[in-house]
């Protein structure tokens, strides 16, 4: 059955129901605590994955890819953050 998802919930176009979606949840309460310390060190790479791994959870892909194109322009050479900006870049039909 086809859903539509939002950060808080999803609903089931087949019922009409919301069902509340606690992995969205669990993203919003990670992207908020990651933006802060990303925020504050933007060169930080755990700050930076994280916060991207949480925003793609809450499907603000775009908004990760973001994040990681200025990680990568700071980090060009680390292989965890290039890999996780080309499938960021995959995910938001750039590349």
């Amino acid at each position: 059955r086809p859903l539509t998802r939002s950060p808080i919930a999803i609903r089931d176009m087949a019922s009409g129901d919301w069902i509340l979606d606690c992995r969205s949840e669990g993203y919003r309460k990670l992207a908020e605590t990651w933006s802060k310390r990303y925020q504050a060190n933007p060169g930080d790479k755990a700050a930076s994955l994280n916060y991207a791994r949480a925003l793609r959870g809450m499907d603000e892909k775009a908004q990760a890819a973001s994040v990681l194109q200025q990680a990568a322009a700071r980090n060009p050479d680390d292989p965890e953050i290039m890999a996780a900006y080309g499938k960021a870049l995959v995910e938001t039909g750039q590349f």
